[in-house]
């Protein structure tokens, strides 16, 4: 009996050893398990903290940019205001302060003259007008489209272009600034526009009836017209140097030798269009007498007294205004 209480004994001392064991392995089993929540719970929080990390350091990067962009613009801007401030340094330095201020305020005015404003559009708009009146009436044309495009050829070549030369008038520093919102066709210069317009129209119509009830050819009637636009053109030329000053002067008239040239190209041309065969053969003309010229010039002068009186009559009441105001 001894022997089996000690195989007993020694079972049990195995199996309390193999309890503790599994106790300890259990143990384990749960530390692990603590270890792996914890793993998992630092490993997310990592991730938010970077995530986090990442859209800083982005937010800063959109911040950086957007400073450099200021800082760029800023420094432009600087750049621009110091060349600003050498050109006014530079011009008030020079000894022609007021000279410099008329040539730059005076573009504006200068480009007025030959543009679409003051010769273009008035002298169209009788063209415009005398085949609109004949097209109502339903009479003959006085100008054919061949001779209108001869018209504009000659006229815009020979005449517009000449303006381009005129000077800065004087006093240019006395018109008062355009507002923002001003229009580029001002309120005087539509009532020129209409007033020149119904001018040459109604001189050309009156020659070229006059000229067929003395029985003249078509032809010729035809001819009486398209030279009554022309000089037309020619005297009204000299009242568009100045925009509202008057012309009748010899600086007014004689100053820019330009307009002269351009004046006299014109008529030579003009005279091989009324004499040379074959423009009257292209342009379905004839020559025309003496009387027929006087007439034209007679006719054809007059747009020139009547736009001065027109400026006259507008400085006046512009005057007129300033004293009541």
């Amino acid at each position: 009996s001894r022997p089996v209480r000690v195989v007993a004994r020694g079972q049990s001392a195995l199996q309390k050893r193999h309890y503790n064991l599994w106790q300890e392995n259990n143990q384990l089993k749960n530390d692990n398990s603590k270890l792996d929540g914890e793993n998992r719970a630092w490993a997310t929080k990592r991730d938010e903290v970077k995530q986090e990390v990442i859209e800083r350091l982005n937010s800063r990067s959109e911040a950086e940019a957007q400073v450099q962009s200021i800082t760029t613009e800023l420094n432009r801007q600087k750049r621009q205001y110091e060349l600003v401030c050498g050109f006014i340094a530079m011009v008030a330095e020079s000894p022609s302060v007021t000279d410099s201020a008329d040539v730059i305020i005076g573009i504006f005015e200068t480009l007025k003259k030959p543009g679409w404003q003051l010769l273009i559009l008035p002298t169209n708009g009788g063209e415009c007008l005398v085949i609109i009146w004949a097209i109502i009436n339903g009479s003959l044309l006085p100008v054919l489209p061949l001779h209108i495009l001869w018209i504009n050829l000659i006229t815009t070549v020979a005449l517009a272009i000449t303006l381009a030369f005129e000077p800065v008038e004087a006093g240019t520093m006395k018109v008062p600034p355009r507002g923002r919102n001003a229009p580029l066709i001002e309120p005087h210069l539509i009532w020129r526009i209409i007033l020149v317009s119904v001018i040459m129209a109604a001189g050309t119509f009156g020659l070229f009836y006059l000229v067929r009830s003395h029985g003249q050819s078509l032809e010729a009637a035809r001819t009486v017209a398209v030279n009554t636009i022309v000089f037309f053109e020619i005297f009204y030329i000299f009242n568009t140097r100045y925009l509202t000053a008057s012309v009748l002067s010899i600086k007014g008239l004689l100053e820019n030798k330009v307009i002269l040239i351009g004046a006299a190209a014109v008529i030579i041309l003009q005279m091989l269009f009324t004499y040379w065969p074959t423009f009257n053969r292209l342009f379905q003309t004839e020559p025309i007498n003496l009387g027929n010229w006087l007439l034209v010039l007679a006719i054809t002068v007059c747009i020139f007294f009547i736009v001065e009186l027109e400026k006259m009559l507008l400085i006046n009441t512009k005057y007129t205004r300033q004293e009541q105001e």
